[in-house]
């Protein structure tokens, strides 16, 4: 069982409960758990934690916002960035959130839950350690850059990921509705040219992705105040499910990709919980 539920949640849900009965904290915590589908709190801690990275060695894909929102929609424990403004080839991290820790040696915490926004220029081999603990790749593409040009560039990155032999969602989102059916027509050839090669590849599209706009992702006066203070900039960004949620003209104009995004969270935690093909 892999769990998207955070100790900070348990905790929160469990206090809520202590302040209209007159239990324990542990006592609240079991309760909590169970009703999230454990035996109780010690069994939530013993469950594995899911381990996500977010990567490609092509700029511009959206990586850092995909990453963004999944910690917040998955509920993670930590996000862990690597930047190339922190050195192209060491072994550098910025922790996000919880809070934004620069330190070149920090080493994000073992059993617990987290994502890692690997910045194209990441060294893969000096974070190995690291890598061959994750649980999952996601590699985002914007639709029409998996054919032509720059298709080689997200093939390298395939090849790059593939020898940690761990599962992979080719994360395609479009720009405009019209293309839907040609975007999907591209995902679909990528994944007849890979299907004989890998064998741990799963191909998702989102149509309508004008929820990428940091219009989207942080408030006016936020993004105008904090916009040259990058790692401080995203302790403010939102989830695309509280994006969704925030206004009636959101669930609107989003109610598709809001769809096709729930689809893409469940097939995240059913990947995550099955057992690994070998090449």
């Amino acid at each position: 069982m892999i769990s998207t539920l955070s100790k900070k949640t348990i905790t929160k849900q469990a206090e809520t409960i202590q302040k209209t009965s007159h239990i324990r904290h542990m006592q609240a915590l079991d309760i909590v758990a169970e009703k999230n589908g454990f035996k109780n709190y010690q069994h939530f801690k013993e469950t594995k934690k899911y381990k996500i990275a977010v990567f490609s060695r092509k700029g511009g894909v959206g990586k850092t916002t995909t990453s963004l929102g999944l910690y917040k929609d998955l509920d993670a424990d930590c996000y862990y960035r690597t930047d190339f403004t922190m050195g192209r080839s060491e072994y550098k991290y910025c922790q996000i959130f919880p809070k934004v820790v620069k330190n070149s040696n920090l080493k994000p915490k073992k059993g617990l839950s987290a994502i890692y926004d690997l910045c194209r220029y990441t060294n893969l081999n000096d974070i190995d350690d690291i890598l061959n603990d994750v649980n999952l790749f996601i590699l985002p593409a914007k639709s029409h850059e998996l054919q032509g040009a720059y298709k080689s560039v997200h093939t390298n990155t395939i090849k790059d990921i593939s020898k940690y032999n761990k599962p992979i969602i080719i994360f395609s989102h479009g720009e405009y509705t019209p293309q839907k059916k040609k975007n999907l027509e591209i995902l679909k050839n990528l994944e007849i040219e890979l299907k004989e090669d890998y064998k741990n590849i799963y191909y998702v599209h989102i149509n309508d992705s004008k929820i990428y706009n940091s219009n989207y992702i942080y408030d006016a006066k936020i993004l105008k105040e904090k916009r040259h203070e990058e790692f401080y900039l995203d302790t403010y960004a939102k989830g695309f499910l509280q994006i969704y949620s925030e206004t009636k003209k959101n669930k609107h104009t989003l109610k598709k990709f809001y769809v096709s995004y729930i689809q893409f969270l469940k097939l995240i935690e059913e990947v995550i919980s099955k057992p690994i093909k070998e090449h």
